[in-house]
């Protein structure tokens, strides 16, 4: 972010914030949620470098809501963004016939501030292991990669398949399941752009 914005204009405004590239230029853009004590106003996504809205709804929800909450994410994972608005009366309490869901076709692209996200490729050490019959699988991907993920034998034959599709920027999990396999040393190999490691893990049974 280049400039600092101040408002005292808005009520409740610092709690309704949501930061997303929206454009894909490397910079979030910030996703904010308005109420004026009566239900929804307005709620937008601004472009803080190109000082634009590249998002804008405006709605009046009907009933004596006062307050609502906003999210941005791929909720349904299509690898789209999605908004979701939340409407609440003064107790808390959510109405589902007052929720208001917003499908994208702006591509889904996490800002992550969180100094535990990996800023290169790595393939963590399954756990538990050994395992009996099944191990999750840790990697980071800190770019948008074609990722492969395959498990072998001892004789370096492919038993199977557990990722293959691009992937974003981000921490991954994988479930491996040996219950039809036989006890022994197996190996797993992750496989993104130029980068390739392998790991290997005991099946006991």
């Amino acid at each position: 972010m280049h400039e600092l914005y101040s408002t005292d204009k808005v009520p409740y405004l610092d709690r309704y914030l949501s930061p997303i590239d929206i454009t894909g230029d490397g910079y979030a853009e910030v996703f904010a949620s308005v109420h004026g004590g009566g239900g929804i106003e307005k709620i937008g996504i601004y472009d803080l470098i190109q000082k634009e809205f590249v998002f804008e709804y405006i709605n009046k929800f009907v009933g004596s809501s006062s307050c609502y909450f906003s999210l941005v994410e791929d909720i349904n994972g299509d690898g789209f963004i999605d908004i979701i608005i939340s409407n609440a009366d003064s107790k808390n309490n959510y109405d589902p016939d007052i929720t208001l869901f917003f499908s994208t076709d702006v591509p889904f692209t996490k800002v992550n501030n969180d100094s535990n996200v990996q800023n290169s490729f790595k393939l963590n050490q399954n756990y538990p292991n050994p395992f009996n019959p099944s191990t999750t699988i840790q990697f980071s991907v800190p770019k948008t990669e074609s990722v492969t993920l395959d498990v072998y034998d001892i004789l370096g034959r492919n038993v199977t398949n557990l990722v293959n599709e691009g992937k974003t920027s981000g921490n991954y999990k994988v479930e491996f399941n040996g219950s039809n396999l036989s006890s022994g040393v197996y190996f797993y190999r992750l496989q993104a752009g130029n980068y390739s490691d392998t790991k290997k893990f005991l099946l006991l049974k």
